[in-house]
């Protein structure tokens, strides 16, 4: 005959339930957490200066300028200085120089171009761009064989202190220029 089983009640040692554990595990890790930050808070810093270097100087701001981050996006490299002043001599020829300019005493005179367009609106627009700068510009339509160009021009100057000024506050705003020279009839 075979014998019924007997099922024994389970084991009292095992006791709890799952949400205890999610507790514990929680309280565990915070504290584990809390531990690791006040260490790093308290640990020195590699990166951070304690005030015991010299500061870095440029070369630039020794010299006063202020670094423009967004010279490069209007045309210049940030090696590029400001333009030299045009000085003419006895024989018609322009110079570059530092010197403060001459007066003109030559039958010539000079516009600055700003641009050559093949497209009229193009013109007409950097032409509006520099009117909300202050600059009063003027469209001139030159034909050739195969296209017709527009070139947007400020002048004319009859002194090269002027046409200095003038370019030197275009320089300013960011606008590249050509010194156009001609002769006066």
């Amino acid at each position: 005959m075979v014998k019924a089983r007997q099922f024994s009640p389970p084991n009292s040692r095992q006791r709890g339930s799952t949400l205890l554990g999610i507790v514990l595990g929680l309280i565990i890790g915070l504290a584990i957490a809390i531990m690791l930050a006040l260490y790093i808070r308290e640990s020195p810093r590699p990166f951070i200066s304690k005030g015991n270097a010299l500061p870095i100087t440029s070369k630039r701001e020794e010299s006063g300028t202020t670094f423009d981050p967004n010279r490069a996006l209007v045309g210049y490299s940030s090696s590029q200085t400001a333009p030299p002043v045009l000085t003419e001599s006895g024989d018609g020829t322009l110079h570059a120089t530092t010197k403060n300019p001459l007066t003109s005493k030559v039958s010539t005179g000079y516009f600055l171009q700003i641009g050559t367009y093949r497209v009229k609106q193009d013109a007409e627009q950097q032409r509006a761009r520099l009117a909300l700068q202050g600059f009063e510009s003027k469209i001139t339509q030159h034909n050739t064989s195969v296209m017709v160009y527009y070139r947007v021009r400020i002048g004319p100057f009859v002194l090269l202190e002027d046409l200095n000024s003038t370019r030197k506050k275009l320089f300013n705003n960011g606008i590249n220029s050509i010194v156009i020279r001609f002769m006066k009839k």
